[in-house]
């Protein structure tokens, strides 16, 4: 069978032997429960509301770029290590510092081929440093050779191999293309040549620009040793340079300008018993002391500030706009300053964050979830507390289920901040001022007043050639937040100067952020 380019399909040549394992290794590989249908008719049957694309018939089938779909969610589910050829993997390729190079090489879209020469001399290079390149050949041209070096067949062919040789390799590299998805849309070292071909709409900046990844920026779930490579071809010079900075950076070096922090892991604060026990306790007063659950209230045009305890609060607060929400010790800050805020919420399980509660105020509601520690109901007794749930996994949905149905659960980030944005969300607030939420330190203070908090183990990240002093923590939160932009739909201004208001300014230019040197240019509420 011949295409319209006059050229004889490479899986028409196959054999029906050939042609069965590639549908099994590649397209199943992928999605081992999908069924294969062999008629229209079967094909009918199977068709329904929710299937992607949105509108897609049988009749009239819709294309989609599925790479575009993952990074608008800004959420991703990494492709993760294909344990089911590791063995084989570690018996075919038992060398360190194995370099794995993707090669495009079809006649869909030429344009978006791979350098072939110029990658085969940057592999020369490689195996001059003591690195291993191995090629995997696109799934058209498999048995294509490489100047002698390693080439690994199988990969091509069988999409599960190739995952497990992506997770064995020392650094993966490649252009653009569909088979470097895999570990674009994962946390492997990789380096991801030409992103942009003008040639066809799926790689060009405005592509990358309309899904959530702005030129020269990095998605938000990569680490130091991951990098989109925004200028330059794949030739060699630019192959080499990168493998020399991305070898730099393995050892610790910065070379790589983050404009969105690296992915660190965060871990829960308490057991679900723990966070069990306390809700039911939470419960058991809140019925006792009449205290009504949170409910949902009808949209508002107005703006509510969300006020952090970030140390630029200091230079902000006279600027606050009401209704005000505060969390962490800004409630304390606020009414030393005599400001008192119409809205404090709190949802840390740990005993220490009741503090912040110790000396509350009658003008004050508390919004609180009832996973807080039992001492913050002592010291609340007495007050105007609403109660509302948090989730926080499929634990707490069953607990709740049984214990309280039908009550409402609020999810959000990992930081009160986070959740506070839920919080005015369900008050029927889309539009936020965002006060002293910098998840970065400055002049060495990390609050802006004292806090019963552990001392946290400092990081440096860069955001467009400033570099602030943060936390594993913080950074999390910070791109919480960018994820939250991405998916709600909501106004935003942002004041101060921190990590937090830089990344955001960088990341989506249409919510504003006033700067400190603006501040004095406005009056306040």
């Amino acid at each position: 069978m011949k295409g319209s380019d006059g050229k004889v399909r490479e899986f028409q040549k196959c054999t029906p032997e050939e042609q069965a394992y590639r549908m099994q290794h590649l397209l199943l590989g992928l999605c081992p429960d999908a069924k294969v249908c062999r008629s229209r008719e079967e094909a009918v049957e199977l068709v329904h509301d929710g299937c992607f694309p949105l509108g897609y018939t049988v009749e009239k089938p819709i294309a989609s770029h599925l790479v575009g779909h993952l990074m608008r969610a800004m959420k991703v589910h990494p492709f993760m290590p294909e344990k089911e050829y590791a063995e084989e993997i570690a018996k075919d390729w038992p060398q360190d510092n194995l370099v794995v190079i993707t090669m495009r090489e079809t006649h869909i879209k030429p344009l978006r081929n791979s350098n072939i020469e110029e990658w085969i001399k940057a592999a020369d290079w490689m195996h001059e440093k003591g690195l291993v390149p191995v090629f995997v050949p696109d799934t058209e041209m498999p048995d294509r050779v490489f100047g002698g070096h390693l080439s690994a067949k199988k990969a091509a062919l069988n999409v599960k191999y190739r995952i497990a040789l992506y997770e064995r390799a020392y650094l993966n590299v490649g252009v653009n293309n569909g088979p470097m998805a895999l570990n674009f849309f994962s946390r492997r070292p990789m380096l991801y040549f030409r992103p942009i071909t003008n040639s066809y709409p799926e790689s060009t900046l405005e592509f990358w620009n309309k899904n959530g990844i702005p030129y020269r920026s990095q998605p938000p779930w990569y680490t130091t040793l991951q990098r989109i490579i925004w200028d330059g071809e794949d030739d060699f010079e630019n192959i080499k340079d990168s493998v020399q900075k991305w070898l730099s950076a393995k050892e610790g070096n910065d070379v790589w300008p983050l404009s969105v922090a690296p992915k660190y892991p965060i871990f829960g604060v308490r057991s679900p018993e723990e966070r069990h026990g306390q809700m039911a306790k939470a419960l058991e007063l809140s019925r006792a002391r009449g205290w009504p659950q949170l409910a949902r209230k009808s949209v508002s045009d107005g703006w509510m500030s969300i006020v952090g305890y970030g140390p630029s609060l200091h230079k902000t607060w006279k600027y606050l706009k009401r209704p005000i929400m505060t969390v962490s010790g800004a409630h304390d800050f606020l009414i030393e300053n005599g400001v008192i805020p119409d809205f404090h919420m709190d949802c840390d399980p740990r005993e220490h964050k009741a503090i912040f509660v110790q000396k509350p105020h009658p003008g004050v509601h508390y919004l609180m979830s009832s996973v807080c520690h039992p001492k913050a109901w002592d010291y609340l007794e007495g007050m105007k507390v609403s109660l509302w749930h948090l989730h926080n996994g499929p634990e707490t949905a069953e607990w709740i289920a049984k214990h309280d149905p039908g009550a409402n659960m609020i999810g959000g980030g990992s930081t009160a901040g986070m959740r506070a944005l839920e919080i005015g969300s369900m008050l029927g607030y889309k539009k936020f001022e965002i006060h002293g939420i910098d998840n970065s330190f400055q002049e060495g203070e990390r609050h802006a007043g004292p806090h019963p908090g552990k001392k946290q183990n400092m990081v440096k990240v860069n955001c467009d050639g400033r570099w602030y002093e943060s936390t594993p923590q913080m950074i999390e939160a910070a791109k919480e937040m960018i994820t939250f932009i991405e998916n709600y739909d909501v106004e935003m201004t942002f004041y101060g100067d921190g990590l937090q208001q830089a990344m955001v300014d960088h990341f989506r230019k249409r919510f504003k952020v006033i700067p400190m040197d603006e501040l004095k240019e406005l009056q306040c509420a």
